[in-house]
């Protein structure tokens, strides 16, 4: 049986949770556990993953707040894509820096959005370096991120 770090499966199973997360929301809404089928951050269009993650005018600026604001450890602005967002980035440098971003991204969001939160920039903060501490990552690898 091979090893496998406590990092790796707490990301497997983040990215199960939300792979599943349209079925759930689907479910929900068809059992009456919801009263509908909106999203909860706008309420404006049905809640799929494409648009908790991507299409949602709320989720939409607190990603761009949070790749301002990350702007000068890692530029992210060039990966703020739908495909990226949803699968990752491939042959990129800092793919797996800037997945790891995008998954704890996610995650928050989804996770906001079950326990009926509001989001935040400064939460959102707080969530990613409960996961990974940004500010020790980046002053340790300073020279291979920032150019």
């Amino acid at each position: 049986m091979k090893f496998m770090p406590l990092f790796h499966l707490k990301l497997r199973a983040i990215l199960y949770n939300l792979d599943t997360g349209d079925y759930i929301i689907y479910f929900t809404y068809q059992i009456k556990i919801k009263n509908n089928d909106k999203c909860y951050f706008c309420g404006e269009r049905s809640e799929t993953l494409e648009h908790l993650f991507w299409n949602c005018a709320i989720i939409k600026d607190l990603c761009n707040n949070f790749a301002c604001e990350i702007k000068s450890y890692i530029d992210l602005s060039k990966h703020l894509k739908l495909r990226n967002i949803m699968m990752g980035v491939v042959n990129q440098e800092h793919e797996k820096l800037i997945n790891f971003l995008f998954v704890i991204v996610k995650r928050y969001i989804y996770v906001t959005r079950c326990k009926e939160q509001n989001i935040h920039i400064h939460s959102l903060f707080n969530y990613v370096k409960k996961y990974y501490n940004i500010d020790i990552c980046c002053k340790a690898n300073k020279d291979n991120i920032v150019k």
